[in-house]
């Protein structure tokens, strides 16, 4: 199950897809989403494969529960306004992240190494 690319026209939250759990990949680029990635209990999305909420308005922190997907293997979040620093670890399948164009702090984790992560434009430590 697939949801793709819904603009309506004004900015909205990410509520309403709390109860599409099913879904396996979910990619809402630039459709004015003003909200945080803590608005949605992203634990129980067990089959979702691909996350792409890059161009938006997302805010706040990066939670470990979504990193920590089993399923998840894509993950791009570039081009909002997401801030604090990375979780400390991520799923099995998680090897494709994007977080550029974000206010990112604190320090590259360990499991970046492991990983194909796009940090660019970013306020990491050396």
């Amino acid at each position: 199950r697939r949801i793709g690319d819904i603009v309506n026209g004004s900015s909205s939250s990410l509520a309403f897809i709390s109860n599409m759990t099913s879904l396996n990949t979910l990619v809402l680029r630039n459709c004015r989403i003003s909200d945080t990635l803590l608005s949605v209990n992203f634990s129980k999305f067990t089959s979702l494969n691909l996350l792409d909420l890059s161009f938006n308005n997302i805010t706040g922190q990066v939670p470990q529960t979504l990193l920590n997907l089993n399923s998840l293997g894509f993950l791009f979040l570039g081009n909002n306004s997401l801030s604090g620093s990375l979780p400390s670890s991520v799923g099995p399948m998680l090897k494709n992240l994007d977080f550029s164009y974000n206010q990112l702090t604190g320090s590259v984790p360990s499991w970046a190494r492991n990983s194909q992560l796009n940090l660019v434009a970013n306020n990491f430590g050396a």
